[in-house]
Protein backbone atom coordinates (compact mmCIF):
# COMPACT_ATOMS: atom_id res chain seq x y z
CA UNK A 1 0.00 0.00 0.00
CA UNK A 2 1.13 3.63 -0.94
CA UNK A 3 -0.47 6.52 1.25
CA UNK A 4 -1.10 9.49 -1.19
CA UNK A 5 0.65 12.45 -0.66
CA UNK A 6 -1.45 14.80 2.07
CA UNK A 7 -1.50 18.41 2.13
CA UNK A 8 1.10 20.81 3.90
CA UNK A 9 -2.02 21.46 6.14
CA UNK A 10 0.14 23.68 8.54
CA UNK A 11 0.90 26.06 5.76
CA UNK A 12 -2.90 26.33 5.37
CA UNK A 13 -3.51 26.80 9.20
CA UNK A 14 -0.86 29.69 9.60
CA UNK A 15 -2.68 31.32 6.51
CA UNK A 16 -5.96 30.94 8.40
CA UNK A 17 -4.52 32.57 11.26
CA UNK A 18 -2.74 35.36 9.90
CA UNK A 19 -3.20 39.19 11.36
CA UNK A 20 -5.33 40.55 8.74
CA UNK A 21 -7.33 36.98 8.42
CA UNK A 22 -8.43 36.66 12.30
CA UNK A 23 -8.99 40.52 13.11
CA UNK A 24 -10.02 39.66 17.05
CA UNK A 25 -6.93 37.20 17.67
CA UNK A 26 -5.08 40.17 16.31
CA UNK A 27 -0.95 40.03 16.17
CA UNK A 28 -1.20 37.82 19.10
CA UNK A 29 1.49 34.99 18.65
CA UNK A 30 0.39 32.88 21.45
CA UNK A 31 -3.05 32.91 20.26
CA UNK A 32 -1.50 31.75 16.79
CA UNK A 33 0.68 29.13 17.99
CA UNK A 34 -2.55 27.53 20.11
CA UNK A 35 -3.63 26.70 16.40
CA UNK A 36 -0.77 25.15 15.51
CA UNK A 37 -0.39 21.32 15.38
CA UNK A 38 2.01 19.73 17.71
CA UNK A 39 6.29 19.80 16.95
CA UNK A 40 7.87 16.17 16.66
CA UNK A 41 8.79 15.68 20.36
CA UNK A 42 12.23 16.77 21.44
CA UNK A 43 12.30 16.15 25.03
CA UNK A 44 13.47 12.49 24.84
CA UNK A 45 17.43 12.13 23.34
CA UNK A 46 18.93 8.69 22.61
CA UNK A 47 21.70 8.61 23.84
CA UNK A 48 24.10 5.36 25.22
CA UNK A 49 21.19 2.89 24.69
CA UNK A 50 22.64 -0.82 25.18
CA UNK A 51 22.64 -2.61 21.50
CA UNK A 52 19.71 -4.71 21.13
CA UNK A 53 17.69 -4.04 24.67
CA UNK A 54 14.58 -6.32 26.00
CA UNK A 55 11.43 -4.84 25.27
CA UNK A 56 8.54 -5.37 27.49
CA UNK A 57 4.98 -3.84 26.61
CA UNK A 58 1.76 -3.96 29.28
CA UNK A 59 -1.33 -3.31 28.49
CA UNK A 60 -4.22 -3.07 31.13
CA UNK A 61 -7.34 -3.17 29.69
CA UNK A 62 -9.69 -0.04 29.84
CA UNK A 63 -7.74 2.03 32.37
CA UNK A 64 -8.06 5.83 32.28
CA UNK A 65 -5.65 8.12 33.11
CA UNK A 66 -6.92 10.28 36.26
CA UNK A 67 -7.85 6.75 37.97
CA UNK A 68 -4.11 5.90 38.71
CA UNK A 69 -2.70 7.70 41.90
CA UNK A 70 0.15 9.00 40.22
CA UNK A 71 -1.90 10.87 37.73
CA UNK A 72 -3.82 12.17 40.59
CA UNK A 73 -6.76 9.21 41.04
CA UNK A 74 -7.96 7.52 43.93
CA UNK A 75 -6.67 4.31 43.09
CA UNK A 76 -4.22 3.08 45.60
CA UNK A 77 -1.43 1.76 43.60
CA UNK A 78 2.31 1.93 44.66
CA UNK A 79 3.65 -0.34 42.12
CA UNK A 80 3.16 2.49 39.36
CA UNK A 81 3.62 5.14 41.09
CA UNK A 82 6.82 3.74 41.82
CA UNK A 83 7.59 3.27 38.66
CA UNK A 84 6.54 6.25 37.22
CA UNK A 85 8.39 8.42 39.69
CA UNK A 86 11.55 6.86 39.01
CA UNK A 87 11.15 6.93 35.08
CA UNK A 88 9.18 9.00 32.44
CA UNK A 89 5.70 9.63 32.77
CA UNK A 90 3.39 10.84 29.92
CA UNK A 91 1.13 13.45 30.94
CA UNK A 92 -0.91 14.15 27.37
CA UNK A 93 -0.54 10.23 25.95
CA UNK A 94 -4.53 9.50 23.80
CA UNK A 95 -5.75 6.61 22.30
CA UNK A 96 -6.44 6.19 18.57
CA UNK A 97 -10.00 4.30 19.04
CA UNK A 98 -11.44 4.26 22.36
CA UNK A 99 -12.20 0.07 22.06
CA UNK A 100 -9.95 -3.03 22.26
CA UNK A 101 -9.63 -4.06 18.54
CA UNK A 102 -8.71 -1.04 16.37
CA UNK A 103 -6.54 0.36 20.05
CA UNK A 104 -4.69 -2.43 19.09
CA UNK A 105 -4.24 -2.54 15.53
CA UNK A 106 -2.83 0.94 15.47
CA UNK A 107 -0.49 -0.28 18.73
CA UNK A 108 0.53 -2.87 16.74
CA UNK A 109 0.82 -1.24 12.84
CA UNK A 110 1.29 2.65 13.70
CA UNK A 111 -1.79 3.22 11.50
CA UNK A 112 -5.15 4.62 12.41
CA UNK A 113 -8.17 2.64 12.53
CA UNK A 114 -9.82 4.81 9.05
CA UNK A 115 -5.94 3.62 7.60
CA UNK A 116 -6.05 0.21 8.85
CA UNK A 117 -9.81 -0.35 9.19
CA UNK A 118 -9.63 -3.24 11.92
CA UNK A 119 -12.44 -1.36 13.14
CA UNK A 120 -15.93 -2.85 12.61
CA UNK A 121 -18.31 -3.24 14.97
CA UNK A 122 -20.80 -6.42 14.62
CA UNK A 123 -24.33 -5.99 16.43
CA UNK A 124 -23.37 -9.46 18.45
CA UNK A 125 -26.73 -8.21 21.11
CA UNK A 126 -29.63 -6.34 20.32
CA UNK A 127 -30.58 -3.44 22.05
CA UNK A 128 -32.96 -5.27 24.35
CA UNK A 129 -29.94 -8.15 25.11
CA UNK A 130 -31.30 -11.00 23.34
CA UNK A 131 -28.80 -12.49 20.88
CA UNK A 132 -28.48 -10.95 16.96
CA UNK A 133 -28.81 -13.10 14.65
CA UNK A 134 -25.51 -14.86 12.83
CA UNK A 135 -25.89 -12.84 10.04
CA UNK A 136 -24.88 -9.46 11.55
CA UNK A 137 -22.13 -11.67 13.69
CA UNK A 138 -18.83 -11.18 11.62
CA UNK A 139 -15.35 -8.93 12.40
CA UNK A 140 -12.65 -7.93 10.83
CA UNK A 141 -8.91 -9.14 11.22
CA UNK A 142 -5.22 -7.95 10.83
CA UNK A 143 -4.70 -7.86 7.29
CA UNK A 144 -1.46 -10.43 6.25
CA UNK A 145 -0.31 -7.12 3.81
CA UNK A 146 0.20 -4.75 7.12
CA UNK A 147 3.73 -5.33 8.83
CA UNK A 148 3.45 -5.56 12.56
CA UNK A 149 5.43 -4.48 15.34
CA UNK A 150 6.36 -8.37 16.39
CA UNK A 151 7.20 -8.83 13.01
CA UNK A 152 9.77 -6.01 12.83
CA UNK A 153 11.17 -7.24 16.34
CA UNK A 154 11.12 -10.50 14.74
CA UNK A 155 13.48 -9.39 11.68
CA UNK A 156 15.90 -7.67 13.96
CA UNK A 157 16.46 -11.23 15.71
CA UNK A 158 13.99 -11.20 18.40
CA UNK A 159 11.98 -13.83 19.88
CA UNK A 160 8.64 -12.39 20.36
CA UNK A 161 5.83 -13.56 22.93
CA UNK A 162 2.66 -11.85 24.00
CA UNK A 163 -0.23 -13.48 26.42
CA UNK A 164 -3.48 -11.61 25.87
CA UNK A 165 -6.38 -11.97 27.91
CA UNK A 166 -9.18 -9.92 25.56
CA UNK A 167 -11.12 -11.81 23.25
CA UNK A 168 -11.11 -9.15 20.71
CA UNK A 169 -7.61 -10.28 20.64
CA UNK A 170 -7.80 -14.34 19.57
CA UNK A 171 -5.04 -15.45 17.68
CA UNK A 172 -7.87 -15.55 14.31
CA UNK A 173 -8.09 -12.10 14.41
CA UNK A 174 -4.12 -11.52 13.32
CA UNK A 175 -2.92 -10.12 16.44
CA UNK A 176 -0.68 -13.02 16.69
CA UNK A 177 1.60 -11.61 13.26
CA UNK A 178 5.29 -11.75 14.33
CA UNK A 179 4.88 -13.51 17.36
CA UNK A 180 6.93 -16.81 18.22
CA UNK A 181 4.55 -17.90 21.02
CA UNK A 182 0.95 -16.34 21.14
CA UNK A 183 -1.15 -17.18 24.27
CA UNK A 184 -4.78 -16.33 23.63
CA UNK A 185 -6.34 -18.84 26.19
CA UNK A 186 -6.79 -16.20 29.12
CA UNK A 187 -8.98 -14.55 26.58
CA UNK A 188 -11.81 -17.85 26.90
CA UNK A 189 -11.82 -17.64 30.41
CA UNK A 190 -12.20 -15.19 33.82
CA UNK A 191 -8.77 -14.98 34.63
CA UNK A 192 -7.00 -12.76 36.89
CA UNK A 193 -3.59 -10.51 35.44
CA UNK A 194 -1.15 -12.51 38.18
CA UNK A 195 -1.92 -15.99 36.20
CA UNK A 196 -1.27 -13.88 32.92
CA UNK A 197 1.80 -12.38 34.22
CA UNK A 198 2.77 -16.01 35.47
CA UNK A 199 2.81 -17.62 32.21
CA UNK A 200 4.75 -14.45 30.38
CA UNK A 201 7.26 -14.89 33.49
CA UNK A 202 7.34 -18.58 32.96
CA UNK A 203 8.23 -18.19 28.90
CA UNK A 204 10.61 -15.78 30.25
CA UNK A 205 12.75 -18.40 32.34
CA UNK A 206 12.98 -20.47 29.05
CA UNK A 207 14.92 -17.88 27.30
CA UNK A 208 18.45 -18.11 26.94
CA UNK A 209 19.67 -15.34 29.32
CA UNK A 210 21.40 -13.21 26.00
CA UNK A 211 18.61 -13.46 23.65
CA UNK A 212 16.85 -10.14 23.32
CA UNK A 213 13.03 -10.72 23.28
CA UNK A 214 9.97 -8.78 22.49
CA UNK A 215 7.08 -9.48 25.52
CA UNK A 216 3.61 -8.09 25.05
CA UNK A 217 0.93 -8.63 28.06
CA UNK A 218 -2.33 -7.62 27.64
CA UNK A 219 -4.52 -7.62 30.98
CA UNK A 220 -8.39 -7.43 31.90
CA UNK A 221 -7.84 -6.13 35.59
CA UNK A 222 -9.98 -3.24 34.93
CA UNK A 223 -12.76 -4.43 33.38
CA UNK A 224 -15.87 -4.72 35.29
CA UNK A 225 -18.10 -8.20 35.35
CA UNK A 226 -21.01 -7.75 32.63
CA UNK A 227 -24.58 -7.59 33.44
CA UNK A 228 -25.07 -11.10 35.80
CA UNK A 229 -25.35 -10.81 39.38
CA UNK A 230 -23.16 -7.42 39.31
CA UNK A 231 -25.47 -4.34 41.06
CA UNK A 232 -24.79 -1.69 37.96
CA UNK A 233 -25.19 1.71 40.99
CA UNK A 234 -22.68 4.17 39.21
CA UNK A 235 -20.77 4.55 42.76
CA UNK A 236 -20.37 0.81 43.01
CA UNK A 237 -18.98 0.49 39.68
CA UNK A 238 -16.47 3.02 40.24
CA UNK A 239 -15.40 1.21 43.26
CA UNK A 240 -15.50 -1.94 41.46
CA UNK A 241 -13.35 -0.40 38.81
CA UNK A 242 -10.88 1.07 41.42
CA UNK A 243 -10.38 -2.40 43.07
CA UNK A 244 -9.38 -3.83 39.38
CA UNK A 245 -6.86 -0.88 39.05
CA UNK A 246 -5.52 -1.87 42.46
CA UNK A 247 -5.06 -5.62 41.22
CA UNK A 248 -3.52 -4.58 38.23
CA UNK A 249 -0.99 -2.66 39.86
CA UNK A 250 -0.22 -6.29 42.18
CA UNK A 251 0.25 -7.93 38.75
CA UNK A 252 2.45 -5.53 37.45
CA UNK A 253 4.80 -5.52 41.05
CA UNK A 254 5.02 -9.35 40.53
CA UNK A 255 6.23 -8.62 36.81
CA UNK A 256 8.60 -5.97 37.22
CA UNK A 257 9.93 -8.04 40.60
CA UNK A 258 10.07 -11.13 37.77
CA UNK A 259 11.86 -8.79 34.96
CA UNK A 260 14.61 -7.32 37.55
CA UNK A 261 15.68 -10.80 38.46
CA UNK A 262 16.78 -11.21 34.99
CA UNK A 263 20.23 -10.92 34.02
CA UNK A 264 19.85 -8.05 31.75
CA UNK A 265 17.25 -5.81 33.68
CA UNK A 266 19.32 -3.09 33.25
CA UNK A 267 19.01 -3.41 29.49
CA UNK A 268 15.30 -3.57 29.65
CA UNK A 269 12.53 -1.45 27.97
CA UNK A 270 9.38 -1.38 29.76
CA UNK A 271 6.40 0.40 29.06
CA UNK A 272 2.92 -0.03 30.70
CA UNK A 273 0.09 1.84 28.93
CA UNK A 274 -3.75 0.81 28.16
CA UNK A 275 -6.00 0.43 24.85
CA UNK A 276 -8.50 2.77 26.16
CA UNK A 277 -10.23 4.33 28.96
CA UNK A 278 -13.64 3.91 30.97
CA UNK A 279 -16.36 6.53 31.09
CA UNK A 280 -17.67 6.22 34.72
CA UNK A 281 -20.68 7.59 34.38
CA UNK A 282 -19.63 11.75 34.66
CA UNK A 283 -21.71 12.12 31.66
CA UNK A 284 -24.53 9.98 32.41
CA UNK A 285 -23.41 6.68 30.45
CA UNK A 286 -21.02 4.08 31.57
CA UNK A 287 -18.23 1.57 29.15
CA UNK A 288 -16.64 2.15 26.26
CA UNK A 289 -16.46 2.25 22.83
CA UNK A 290 -18.98 5.04 20.93
CA UNK A 291 -17.41 8.14 22.66
CA UNK A 292 -14.53 11.06 21.95
CA UNK A 293 -14.48 12.27 25.06
CA UNK A 294 -10.96 12.07 27.23
CA UNK A 295 -13.06 9.49 29.71
CA UNK A 296 -12.11 6.87 26.79
CA UNK A 297 -9.54 8.61 24.81
CA UNK A 298 -6.99 9.78 27.98
CA UNK A 299 -4.99 6.78 28.62
CA UNK A 300 -1.67 6.44 30.72
CA UNK A 301 1.72 5.65 29.84
CA UNK A 302 4.95 4.89 31.43
CA UNK A 303 8.50 3.95 30.35
CA UNK A 304 11.48 2.89 31.33
CA UNK A 305 13.78 3.54 27.98
CA UNK A 306 17.70 2.52 28.93
CA UNK A 307 19.66 5.08 27.59
CA UNK A 308 17.08 7.93 26.89
CA UNK A 309 17.93 11.06 28.00
CA UNK A 310 15.48 14.08 29.45
CA UNK A 311 15.66 16.74 31.67
CA UNK A 312 12.68 16.21 32.93
CA UNK A 313 10.98 12.82 34.10
CA UNK A 314 7.61 13.95 33.57
CA UNK A 315 6.73 14.05 29.57
CA UNK A 316 4.50 16.63 27.74
CA UNK A 317 4.52 15.73 24.39
CA UNK A 318 1.03 14.96 23.01
CA UNK A 319 1.66 11.23 22.19
CA UNK A 320 -0.98 7.96 21.03
CA UNK A 321 -0.55 4.65 20.76
CA UNK A 322 0.29 5.12 17.26
CA UNK A 323 3.72 6.71 17.89
CA UNK A 324 4.85 3.41 19.94
CA UNK A 325 5.86 1.49 17.11
CA UNK A 326 8.38 4.13 15.32
CA UNK A 327 9.62 5.00 18.68
CA UNK A 328 10.67 1.66 19.37
CA UNK A 329 12.59 1.73 15.56
CA UNK A 330 14.35 4.63 16.49
CA UNK A 331 14.99 3.55 19.84
CA UNK A 332 16.59 0.06 18.77
CA UNK A 333 17.89 1.83 15.40
CA UNK A 334 15.98 -0.83 13.26
CA UNK A 335 13.96 -0.28 10.24
CA UNK A 336 10.52 0.34 10.74
CA UNK A 337 8.11 0.03 8.16
CA UNK A 338 7.84 2.19 5.27
CA UNK A 339 3.92 3.47 5.89
CA UNK A 340 3.94 4.12 9.24
CA UNK A 341 1.50 6.98 10.74
CA UNK A 342 2.73 7.55 13.95
CA UNK A 343 5.99 9.80 14.90
CA UNK A 344 8.57 8.82 17.45
CA UNK A 345 8.62 10.34 20.69
CA UNK A 346 12.57 9.75 21.04
CA UNK A 347 15.07 11.74 19.14
CA UNK A 348 18.81 11.24 18.12
CA UNK A 349 21.26 13.19 19.94
CA UNK A 350 22.01 15.03 16.42
CA UNK A 351 18.95 15.22 14.63
CA UNK A 352 18.36 18.32 13.36
CA UNK A 353 15.08 20.15 14.83
CA UNK A 354 11.98 19.36 12.35
CA UNK A 355 9.59 22.09 11.51
CA UNK A 356 6.58 19.62 11.21
CA UNK A 357 3.59 19.49 13.14
CA UNK A 358 0.16 17.29 13.45
CA UNK A 359 -3.06 17.29 15.14
CA UNK A 360 -3.42 13.96 17.09
CA UNK A 361 -6.78 11.89 16.14
CA UNK A 362 -9.52 9.63 18.11
CA UNK A 363 -11.56 8.10 15.41
CA UNK A 364 -12.24 4.13 15.27
CA UNK A 365 -15.90 4.45 17.05
CA UNK A 366 -18.25 1.46 17.73
CA UNK A 367 -21.33 2.37 15.27
CA UNK A 368 -20.27 5.70 13.96
CA UNK A 369 -17.16 5.14 12.04
CA UNK A 370 -17.24 9.01 10.72
CA UNK A 371 -16.83 10.93 14.18
CA UNK A 372 -13.53 11.81 15.22
CA UNK A 373 -11.70 13.97 17.23
CA UNK A 374 -8.19 16.19 16.54
CA UNK A 375 -6.21 18.01 19.60
CA UNK A 376 -3.43 19.88 19.97
CA UNK A 377 -2.43 20.51 23.83
CA UNK A 378 -4.76 23.64 23.72
CA UNK A 379 -7.90 22.34 21.67
CA UNK A 380 -9.51 19.30 20.93
CA UNK A 381 -12.15 19.18 18.04
CA UNK A 382 -15.09 16.65 17.97
CA UNK A 383 -16.61 15.44 14.79
CA UNK A 384 -20.40 13.68 15.66
CA UNK A 385 -22.56 13.72 12.86
CA UNK A 386 -24.51 10.57 14.52
CA UNK A 387 -25.04 12.65 17.68
CA UNK A 388 -23.00 12.83 20.84
CA UNK A 389 -22.80 10.05 22.82
CA UNK A 390 -23.92 11.46 25.99
CA UNK A 391 -27.29 12.31 24.45
CA UNK A 392 -27.04 15.81 24.36
CA UNK A 393 -29.00 17.84 21.92
CA UNK A 394 -27.03 19.62 19.56
CA UNK A 395 -27.83 22.03 16.58
CA UNK A 396 -24.40 21.47 15.26
CA UNK A 397 -22.31 17.93 15.05
CA UNK A 398 -18.68 19.96 16.27
CA UNK A 399 -17.97 20.13 19.90
CA UNK A 400 -15.21 22.55 20.76
CA UNK A 401 -13.25 22.47 23.88
CA UNK A 402 -10.13 24.81 25.40
CA UNK A 403 -8.47 21.42 27.14
CA UNK A 404 -5.77 23.59 28.72
CA UNK A 405 -7.99 25.84 30.71
CA UNK A 406 -10.41 22.91 30.50
CA UNK A 407 -9.30 19.62 30.74
CA UNK A 408 -12.80 17.82 31.83
CA UNK A 409 -14.07 19.00 28.28
CA UNK A 410 -17.01 20.97 30.84
CA UNK A 411 -17.71 24.13 28.26
CA UNK A 412 -18.54 23.21 24.57
CA UNK A 413 -17.80 26.41 22.72
CA UNK A 414 -18.94 24.94 20.09
CA UNK A 415 -22.38 25.23 21.46
CA UNK A 416 -24.56 28.46 20.53
CA UNK A 417 -24.24 29.80 24.15
CA UNK A 418 -20.52 29.87 23.91
CA UNK A 419 -19.71 31.25 20.77
CA UNK A 420 -17.81 34.13 20.37
CA UNK A 421 -15.94 35.37 17.34
CA UNK A 422 -12.66 34.35 18.39
CA UNK A 423 -13.87 30.71 19.26
CA UNK A 424 -15.86 30.81 15.95
CA UNK A 425 -12.73 31.30 14.15
CA UNK A 426 -10.78 28.52 15.94
CA UNK A 427 -13.39 26.35 15.04
CA UNK A 428 -13.24 27.50 11.27
CA UNK A 429 -8.93 27.06 11.77
CA UNK A 430 -9.17 23.25 13.72
CA UNK A 431 -12.05 22.06 11.01
CA UNK A 432 -10.27 22.25 8.02
CA UNK A 433 -7.82 19.94 9.86
CA UNK A 434 -10.54 17.36 10.52
CA UNK A 435 -9.33 15.24 7.35
CA UNK A 436 -5.79 16.23 6.90
CA UNK A 437 -4.96 15.03 10.17
CA UNK A 438 -4.58 11.04 8.94
CA UNK A 439 -3.27 11.25 5.52
CA UNK A 440 -5.61 9.19 3.18
CA UNK A 441 -4.19 5.53 1.89
CA UNK A 442 -4.54 3.36 -0.89
CA UNK A 443 -8.01 1.34 -0.24
CA UNK A 444 -6.92 -2.16 1.60
CA UNK A 445 -8.65 -5.20 1.32
CA UNK A 446 -11.06 -6.53 4.32
CA UNK A 447 -10.99 -9.60 5.95
CA UNK A 448 -13.87 -11.04 8.29
CA UNK A 449 -14.64 -14.03 9.77
CA UNK A 450 -17.91 -15.72 11.83
CA UNK A 451 -18.08 -14.95 15.66
CA UNK A 452 -18.83 -17.68 17.10
CA UNK A 453 -21.57 -18.61 20.02
CA UNK A 454 -18.90 -19.07 22.58
CA UNK A 455 -17.11 -16.02 21.46
CA UNK A 456 -20.11 -13.79 21.28
CA UNK A 457 -20.80 -15.16 25.56
CA UNK A 458 -17.50 -14.57 26.16
CA UNK A 459 -17.59 -11.08 24.69
CA UNK A 460 -20.46 -10.14 26.55
CA UNK A 461 -18.85 -11.12 29.98
CA UNK A 462 -16.69 -8.06 29.32
CA UNK A 463 -19.39 -5.93 28.08
CA UNK A 464 -19.21 -5.71 24.56
CA UNK A 465 -22.44 -5.20 22.76
CA UNK A 466 -24.58 -3.45 25.70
Amino acid sequence: MRRRPSQVYWFVLAALVACTGLPLLGCDTSTTDRLLGEPVCSELTRGNAPDRPNVVIVVNDSMRRNELGLYGGDATTPHLDAFGREHLLFENAFTQAPWTKPAIATLFTSLYPSQHRVASDPQIWTLSGQRAGDSVTRADIVPDDFVTMAEVFRDAGYRTGAFVSNPWMLERFGFAQGFDVYDDSFASRECSGETVIEAARAWLTRLPSDQPYLLYVHLLDSRRPGRAGFETTPALIREAYREGIEAFDHAFGQLTDGLRSHPRWSETAVIVTSDHGEALYERGYGNHGSGLHDDEAAIPLIARLPGVESDDKQVGCLTGLVDLLPSFCRYLSIDCPAEVAGWSFVADRDQPPSDARRFLTTEGTMKHPSHRSIRNRHYKLVFEPGGPRDGRRKTTPWSLFDVASDPDERVDHAEPSGRTRKTDQVLAALSHQLEASVPAMMAVETQALDIDTELRERLRAIRYGE
